[in-house]
């Protein structure tokens, strides 16, 4: 199973443990969703950057920034 399908399944496992409790989600489901977030970010960005030329020194600067939450 792939990464992003590992993590699918661990919200799905977060979730369905929420359901029955209620209320807020549990900071364990809100990782579980981070962590799929990321999964499908790093795979996005891994077939991008394969596929594009070579980025110049600046344009890596510009695209860090957007992953650290500075966008402008």
């Amino acid at each position: 199973m792939s990464a992003v399908g590992l993590a699918k399944a661990r919200v799905a496992v977060e979730s369905k443990k929420h359901k029955k409790a209620g209320g807020e989600p549990p900071a364990s489901l809100q990782d579980a969703r981070r962590v799929l977030a990321e999964e499908k970010l790093r795979q996005y960005i891994e077939r991008t950057v394969a596929s594009a030329p070579k980025l110049s020194a600046s344009q890596l600067d510009r695209l860090s920034v957007l992953l650290r939450g500075g966008a402008q």
